[in-house]
């Protein structure tokens, strides 16, 4: 059967050796942001990009130089898995080919509203507590 991405990273170490410069700065901007919102994520690999997971996929960091995700070259998409269940009055998130989720892209760090984008990632840690099975 053969592959439907032409690499693969078993690490985000690998990952981040792989992506050019300017994307490699924004993504690791947001990963940081992430990392210091939600206590006690885990980061795994998939589809060759993180995941961020406490009960379940909360979100991801797709960058553009990762084929297959459909993300322009130059950018890092943050992706909300349940996104279409997160409040987006403000037009912040958007829906792309899958029904799901709903993601913003940034290109610089200077590009990122990060109380805005911090709010959107609480509302996904809650919905994600309130989908955990007891």
């Amino acid at each position: 059967m053969p592959k439907f991405q032409p690499i693969s990273f078993r690490t985000t170490e690998a990952l981040f050796d792989y992506l050019p410069t300017q994307e490699l700065e924004v993504l690791l901007f947001l990963r940081d942001l992430i990392l210091e919102s939600i206590p006690g994520v885990q980061e795994k690999i998939a589809y060759n990009v993180p995941f961020y997971y406490k009960f379940r996929r909360i979100l991801y960091l797709w960058p553009g130089a990762v084929p297959w995700g459909k993300v322009p070259e130059g950018s890092v998409q943050v992706g909300f898995c349940d996104g279409y269940l997160l409040d987006n009055t403000v037009s912040f998130l958007e829906k792309g080919n899958r029904k799901q989720i709903r993601s913003v892209s940034f290109q610089k760090i200077n590009e990122i509203d990060v109380p805005l984008l911090k709010s959107y990632i609480f509302q996904a840690v809650a919905l994600d507590a309130s989908k955990r099975k007891p």
